[in-house]
């Protein structure tokens, strides 16, 4: 309940601008976070790992996988 009025908010924020993509990504650190606990341990790993990825390494590797080869 309190992700999907945490997602409306921010929905509801981004038609007025000031919400910035890098906000939106760190403002939802904690959701993915919550997402990790319901999964294996074997898999939890990894998804923490990318869950506490800084926004400064996911625009990084968002642009490599973006560049064409």
């Amino acid at each position: 309940m309190r992700r999907l009025m945490m997602m409306v908010l921010v929905l509801a924020a981004l038609p007025l601008g000031a919400c910035t993509y890098r906000s939106i990504y760190e403002g939802s650190e904690s959701w993915r976070s919550e997402d990790c606990d319901k999964l294996d341990e074997s898999q939890r790993v990894s998804c923490e790992a990318q869950a506490e990825m800084s926004y400064e390494e996911y625009q990084q590797l968002r642009e490599e996988e973006l560049r064409p080869d």
